[in-house]
């Protein structure tokens, strides 16, 4: 039952959680205060890699908790960060 609940959750949530990383993307990229060298270094670059870091956690939080056999955080984080790239570039 878990297992297909969490397969349900998925196919339910995966489109809306693309759709919503998509459009954080171009709005936090269509920001005019971005520009702005008022910023703090640190803010702005926070702010650039925001998108690239929740789509690591989204896909991390997929490949441990989709899958029925036990995933090490490590492998499962090595796949998300794969994945969160190749996501990032394809936008």
């Amino acid at each position: 039952v878990f297992s297909f609940s969490m397969y349900w959750m998925v196919l339910t949530l995966g489109p809306i959680m693309v759709g919503a990383s998509i459009a954080a993307t171009s709005y936090v990229t269509s920001l005019q205060i971005l520009e702005n060298e008022t910023l703090s270094g640190a803010f702005n670059l926070f702010l650039r890699w925001l998108p690239l870091l929740l789509s690591f956690f989204a896909f991390l939080g997929l490949y441990i908790l989709v899958p029925n056999k036990k995933v090490h955080l490590a492998h499962g984080a090595m796949g998300a960060a794969v994945a969160a790239i190749l996501f990032e570039l394809s936008k």
